[in-house]
């Protein structure tokens, strides 16, 4: 009755996720409510580099996709294409995790204050010490907090993130009221997201196309991390398995930019793919991170694959920035 609650893929995950001794953080799971699962999944600080962005050329693709250039970067995009010659702005933040990203946009110069939230105390500790080393915490302001519970005054900034964690976020359509009612008037939304499908239920074709690439790959470059296990393939998780390790997750995704276009007037929208390379690299991007020349043609090889059947229509990107101004 419900195919796809459970599926072959998650007892493939788990002997994968056992192999990696993350047997504790698994049982913990177990016995702990929605929002505490939420937290759990989202409590680490750090770790290994093993996912499709902690790839250089992969980051450098995002560039060149958002901004047109690769040494360019989406805060140096936005800065000089939505926020030129303007500065002592207010700012807020959702979903901050570590603080990295804001800790970017903090070191533009553009902003007196830049708020941010996030449900993990861990995350708001090690970000708020992060913004004492760098000398930003006289901008910066971490504070653990849910964005549907915000008591901040209309009009409050100039500028709100949502940045890899809208996607986490539920009911949708509160969230982007929300932040229409604090944004000034004139004020921008700058998304940068994954809207790709809900609970990664991913399409037949993306699977089939995703395992076609991962098989052009060489064994002793799909070793998962910490294991000895190869990856042969690219499975759909079930729904049940994605609610039981992190209820927050995709929980609306493709909705993101439908609800945004319909709120706010739209400056600017870039898709930049990761519907294939996000799944075909999950778990062994740490054989991607060095700049050999074997490396990057075949990372060439899996971006102009993506690209083809982007352009044909086959896919659609499943992450994309968006920038849009509140209407006055």
């Amino acid at each position: 009755m419900f195919p796809d609650w459970v599926t072959p893929g998650d007892f493939e995950r788990l002997r994968i996720k056992l192999a990696q001794g993350q047997w504790r953080n698994l049982a913990r799971k177990l016995f702990l409510g929605s929002r505490r699962r939420v937290v759990q999944s989202w409590s680490h600080c750090g770790g290994e580099r093993k996912s499709w962005y902690d790839v250089p050329a992969i980051q450098r693709r995002w560039n060149a996709l958002i901004a047109g250039d690769p040494a360019i970067d989406f805060q140096s995009h936005v800065c000089g294409k939505f926020l030129a010659g303007r500065s002592s702005l207010r700012g807020l933040s959702i979903g901050c995790g570590t603080g990295a990203r804001e800790i970017l946009w903090a070191r533009t110069g553009r902003f007196e204050r830049l708020d941010a939230i996030d449900l993990s105390p861990a995350r708001i500790s090690f970000a708020n010490e992060r913004a004492v080393q760098e000398k930003l915490d006289g901008v910066l302001r971490f504070e653990v907090g849910d964005a549907l519970s915000l008591n901040k005054p209309e009009g409050s900034y100039d500028v709100v993130f949502g940045e890899q964690s809208l996607h986490h976020l539920t009911p949708l359509a509160d969230v982007f009221a929300m932040t229409e009612r604090l944004l000034k008037p004139g004020g921008l939304l700058v998304v940068n997201e994954f809207v790709g499908p809900i609970r990664f239920q991913w399409t037949d074709r993306q699977i089939e196309l995703s395992n076609a690439l991962l098989r052009k790959f060489p064994e002793e470059r799909r070793v998962f991390w910490n294991t000895r296990i190869v990856k042969r393939r690219v499975v759909r998780p079930g729904r049940l398995t994605m609610y039981l390790s992190d209820p927050s997750e995709a929980v609306e995704s493709s909705r993101i930019l439908p609800l945004a276009r319909e709120r706010f007037e739209v400056l600017e929208e870039r898709g930049y793919g990761g519907t294939l390379l996000q799944l075909v690299f999950a778990d062994i991007a740490h054989h991607f991170l060095d700049e050999s020349r074997e490396t990057l043609d075949l990372l060439d090889l899996a971006f102009k694959e993506e690209d083809f059947y982007l352009g044909r229509g086959d896919i659609q990107s499943d992450f994309a920035t968006l920038i849009g101004r509140r209407r006055s």
